[in-house]
């Protein structure tokens, strides 16, 4: 009898051990990471951490991720180009950045669908299916001013093709996401990859991350009192000479923008972006008249410009209106003419207004990168 209760004091022991180890899974096996522990379970499209996007909307350059989080979605494609038909895993699907509710210093990336609701996305499980190697193409095109971009696939190649609305002007931001091969030369992105990953304890580093950046080059216009070359003693002169009795300044006004396109085409492999379908119709840029000042003031909250080499005919222009205290106006028209080699995206130009008097108004170049690295690149005289 003894002998027997021994055996199954032991047998009570393991099934406890054996019990306590499921215990002690980390909490995540419960959410997200639940396929880390269950071979059956798909493996969900996750995205590594990152705190260093670059991301600029509505005119305004944000050089931190918090804005991305902000936008209403950008969208997502994932594709194999490596068979002879390209395999396609993420078709414009709409995601968001949110804080990793782990870390609040970080980001990730949630899909969406079609209401809006957070949804989980997952790699195919199919033998075949799982060797695939996709790549992440992730572009934010300003949806409320055109109708959602049409993507192609044809010769290898992907582009989203969209009409240009002269109401609004936007960033357009562009991410890839490539995989890198495991130590022991496994290729990914697929389920076998990630998972993979996990076995060789660098899943961490190689899930896909989504460095965006800006595929269009910006513009700002600066009005300031006095000449390009004045000191800083004749600017304030110029600026105390635009005074009258009542305190009125100098005003700018009425300044458009003309791109002499209508559509555009963005490279989702290489995010670069390029025009076509030439018209005049001029962007619309609003904002209040402002005053020249002797250090300047900003008109608007910027413009931004498809990248490229630009001929004589294309080459974009502002019109702008002086008017002086006496109520007397001057429209002037000027060519923004391109640094040499032409606009280069994620590259900032500031174009200054330099205004003397009604007579005396010139256009002065300056070169500033995202992040602001400034730079001349020379000016112009006019009037």
């Amino acid at each position: 009898m003894k002998k027997y209760s021994f055996i199954a004091i032991v047998v009570l022991a393991i099934a406890l051990s054996a019990c306590t180890q499921k215990e002690l899974l980390p909490m995540e096996a419960m959410g997200e990471n639940a396929w880390m522990y269950d071979e059956t379970l798909p493996v969900p499209i996750l995205f590594g951490n990152n705190s260093g996007m670059q991301v600029t909307t509505k005119g305004t350059a944000i050089n931190n991720m918090s804005d991305l989080c902000n936008l209403d979605y950008f969208e997502m494609m994932a594709v194999d180009f490596g068979q002879s038909t390209p395999d396609v895993l993420l078709d414009r699907v709409h995601a968001t950045g949110i804080i990793d509710p782990n870390d609040n210093t970080k980001y990730k990336v949630q899909f969406l669908d079609a209401g809006g609701s957070a949804v989980t996305r997952y790699y195919p499980q199919t033998t075949a299916a799982e060797r695939r190697n996709y790549s992440f193409y992730s572009y934010y095109i300003p949806f409320e001013s055109t109708a959602n971009p049409n993507v192609s696939i044809s010769n290898g190649e992907m582009n989203a093709t969209f009409a240009l609305n002269p109401d609004h002007n936007e960033d357009i931001l562009w991410a890839r996401a490539d995989a890198t091969d495991l130590s022991d030369g496994t290729q990914g992105f697929n389920a076998q990859y990630i998972r993979r990953a996990r076995d060789l304890n660098v899943l961490d580093v190689s899930q896909p991350v989504l460095n965006f950046s800006h595929s269009a080059s910006l513009i700002h216009i600066i009005v300031r009192a006095g000449s390009a070359d004045a000191t800083d003693a004749q600017r304030a002169f110029a600026e105390a000479s635009f005074e009258d009795a009542s305190g009125v300044l100098l005003t700018v006004g009425k300044l458009k923008f003309c791109p002499h396109w209508s559509n555009a085409s963005l490279n989702l492999k290489t995010g670069v972006l390029t025009n076509s379908g030439r018209n005049n119709t001029k962007f619309n840029y609003t904002s209040t008249a402002v005053k020249p000042t002797a250090a300047g003031v900003e008109y608007g909250t910027g413009l931004f410009i498809i990248p490229g080499v630009r001929e004589d005919t294309d080459i974009p222009s502002i019109d702008f209106t002086i008017t002086t205290p006496e109520g007397e106006k001057e429209v002037q028209d000027v060519l923004l003419t391109p640094p040499s080699g032409g606009f280069v995206a994620g590259q900032n130009y500031n174009y200054y207004i330099n205004v003397s008097s009604l007579e005396q108004v010139d256009i002065w170049l300056s070169l500033d990168s995202w992040p602001n690295t400034p730079g001349d690149l020379g000016g112009i005289d006019i009037g």
